[in-house]
């Protein structure tokens, strides 16, 4: 989601404080609107009365934010903080495909109150098993997320609260001790592969590379182009022997768990329009020059011999 677009979000769900006095005449419900950013009216209250939590008047305020830094490449995350502030938000920045990468020079996890990571073994940096991590600089949070992950036990058989089972084993750990010393090398590799990609895809009809942000360093846990006739696509490569993968096939708003939102099938058409359109081509940091060039090739040939009308993606984009 856009800055922009979370901001007219939180304002739509933040009415005008319950507590905003006016002057008791006509005017009153008209100096209501008027602090109300949304436009919606609130509930006129007696301002002489007094209430003892006024933000827990709000129903259904929004109490956090999950920015995700997508495919390796950092969220924009200086308005969104602006716009937390804003809203006394909390920050959760999922850098669950970014280990490593950065925003404007600062290391993604590290800018909101807290930042979850996946260390799931196909990850940048992955364990050899199942495992993850969250960071914060708050000790008030450290402490609950570490009682959350040991069923709550603040210390052997003393429960502060319910958690659950959720402990790395100590293999993992070991594991991931010895790959984040190559963290930094494997990532520069994928950016490398990542620079031949755009150069041998950029002037490609009917494919759209991934666009680089200024504000970030990008460490390519998926190089996912914007294609047409993408199952086509992929079957035809499969035949190479190039196996590719698609992130995401189904948008979460359209997804049976969410089906009780009643979000149908264009509420979100961006989002729509990527998932039917992107396919990621295979990255990894051992990926040598001529690979990438046989993958890039047989991606030409395929647009060059059965879709010559491929030229609509970057009509629909541009």
């Amino acid at each position: 989601m856009e800055p922009q677009k979370l901001d007219e979000y939180l304002k739509f769900r933040n009415p005008c404080p319950p507590f905003a006095s006016a002057p008791d005449d006509g005017r009153r419900a008209q100096s209501l609107r008027a602090v109300c950013p949304s436009g919606r009216e609130a509930p006129i209250r007696n301002p002489q009365s007094k209430i003892r939590n006024p933000k827990s008047e709000i129903r259904n305020r929004p109490k956090a934010v999950i920015p995700v830094h997508l495919f390796g490449q950092t969220a924009d995350m200086d308005p969104i903080m602006e716009i937390a502030r804003e809203h006394e938000l909390f920050v959760i920045e999922d850098a669950c495909q970014a280990h490593g990468a950065e925003y404007k020079g600062r290391p993604a996890g590290s800018i909101g109150g807290a930042g979850c990571f996946s260390f799931y073994p196909g990850k940048n940096l992955g364990a050899y098993g199942e495992a993850g991590a969250v960071v914060t600089n708050s000790p008030q949070l450290e402490s609950k997320v570490r009682m959350l992950r040991d069923h709550g036990q603040s210390k052997r058989y003393c429960h502060k609260m319910i958690g659950w089972n959720g402990r790395m084993d100590g293999i993992q750990g070991a594991v991931l001790s010895v790959k984040l010393k190559h963290l930094s090398a494997w990532n520069e590799a994928r950016r490398q592969n990542a620079r031949i990609y755009d150069e041998l895809l950029a002037d490609l009809d009917g494919v759209i590379v991934p666009q680089k942000a200024d504000h970030a360093k990008h460490v390519y846990h998926v190089y996912a182009i914007r294609v047409q006739k993408r199952d086509d696509l992929i079957n035809t490569l499969a035949e190479k022997d190039i196996h590719c993968a698609i992130h995401f096939r189904l948008p979460v708003h359209l997804q049976d768990a969410y089906r009780h939102l009643g979000l149908g099938k264009g509420s979100f058409p961006v989002a729509e329009k990527c998932a039917e359109e992107l396919v990621s081509l295979p990255m990894f940091a051992e990926l040598t020059k001529e690979q990438i060039e046989h993958i890039a090739s047989s991606v030409k040939d395929f647009y060059a011999k059965r879709c010559p009308e491929s030229n609509d993606v970057q009509a629909a984009a541009s």
